[in-house]
């Protein structure tokens, strides 16, 4: 099963960027332009991962199977000494590692730009510390005039 697994790792894992700019452009599409649009971030991020992911999972499937249905492939995958049952086991696993990566990797850089736009919004906006020392800076400049 592990070789069966390696294989078709090899083999599917040369797809996953198709799906992360897939999924990838349908986050950056849900990314709010004003901020009272920041509250319904998390839903509309996780109905376009949804869409995005199952339709990447269907796409990676049919792949999985299309190449395996020539002939000199199939009898090289079914005349191994293994069961179909490992076989299949080996195909699921690479299939769901790679579907994975696709959709984790955009999401992590969607989370890190939120947080990172986030901290900035806070930052353009000073609070009472920013302001308390912004005042006390002021206080202790001295003026020569």
């Amino acid at each position: 099963m592990i070789t069966i697994f390696r294989k078709e790792l090899k083999d599917v894992v040369r797809w996953t960027p198709l799906g992360m700019i897939v999924i990838g452009l349908l986050c950056w599409q849900q990314v709010p332009k004003y901020l009272n649009e920041c509250s319904q971030l998390p839903t509309s991020l996780a109905s376009m991962v949804i869409i995005g992911s199952g339709l990447f999972a269907l796409v990676l499937g049919l792949l999985q199977s299309l190449f395996d249905q020539r002939t000199d492939s199939r009898a090289f995958l079914l005349h191994r000494p293994i069961s179909v049952k490992d076989i299949y086991r080996g195909k699921l696993a690479a299939g769901f590692v790679a579907h994975t990566i696709a959709w984790a990797v955009p999401l992590l850089v969607m989370a890190i730009l939120e947080v990172t736009s986030r901290l900035q919004r806070r930052s353009d906006s000073p609070g009472w510390a920013a302001t308390f020392w912004q005042r006390w800076s002021e206080r202790s400049v001295c003026r020569t005039s």
